[in-house]
C-alpha cells in the first residue's frame, strides 16, 4: 500500500513540476529581460546584444527570416544574433540567398529559385542557383564556390563577393 501511495505521489509531483516549465515556458522564453518589450514582435537589443522576438514574445534561435525578407543566425542556447556564423550547408545556403537578394540577381523569375549544395571538399563548399521547373527538374542559372574559412565567393558568372559583406566585391 505504501508503494502504490509512494508511486502515485511521485506521478503528482511530476506532474505538477511538468506543467509548472510548460506555464513558465512563454515567459522564460522572452529571456533575457527585453525591456519591457517582449509581446512586440522584432529586433530588441539588450546589453550590446541582439535579439530577435516572434509575435508572442518568445526569443527566437537558429536561423529566422526576419520581415526584411533575410535570413538571421541566432545564438542555439542564448538566442543572440550571430553576425559571422560558422560555414556549414545551412550557413552558406542562407547567406548566398541573402547576397542574392541584396544584389538584386533573380528577383524576377516566373519559377521557384533554389540554392543547393552541389559538393564540398576540406575548403570549398560548392554551390548553384536553380530555377525549379519541374518536378525533380531544375535549370542551374549560376554556380558558386565558397570558401568555408573566408567567406569568400567566387561566382561562375558575375563578380565575387563575400557572405559576411556581400555589398564589398572581391577579386
Amino acid at each position: 500500500m505504501k508503494r502504490i501511495l509512494k508511486s502515485k505521489m511521485v506521478r503528482i509531483i511530476c506532474a505538477a513540476v511538468l506543467t509548472a516549465i510548460w506555464l513558465c515556458q512563454p515567459a522564460c522564453a522572452a529571456e533575457p529581460d527585453s525591456g519591457g518589450q517582449a509581446d512586440a514582435a522584432g529586433w530588441r537589443q539588450v546589453e550590446n546584444r541582439w535579439y530577435y522576438y516572434d509575435e508572442s514574445g518568445r526569443m527566437q534561435t537558429g536561423w529566422i527570416q526576419a520581415e526584411d525578407g533575410l535570413w538571421y543566425a541566432l545564438d542555439t542556447e542564448n538566442g543572440s544574433w550571430v553576425q559571422r556564423p560558422v560555414l556549414n550547408t545551412e550557413a552558406v545556403i542562407h547567406l548566398l540567398e541573402n547576397a542574392i537578394k541584396r544584389q538584386g540577381y533573380y528577383q524576377d523569375e516566373q519559377q521557384p529559385v533554389v540554392v543547393r549544395e552541389d559538393g564540398r571538399n576540406e575548403n570549398l563548399i560548392y554551390m548553384s542557383v536553380r530555377i525549379v521547373t519541374g518536378p525533380n527538374d531544375d535549370q542551374i542559372l549560376n554556380t558558386y564556390e565558397v570558401n568555408r574559412k573566408s567567406g569568400r565567393v567566387k561566382a561562375a558568372v558575375g563578380g565575387n563577393f563575400n557572405l559576411y559583406d556581400p555589398d564589398s566585391k572581391t577579386e
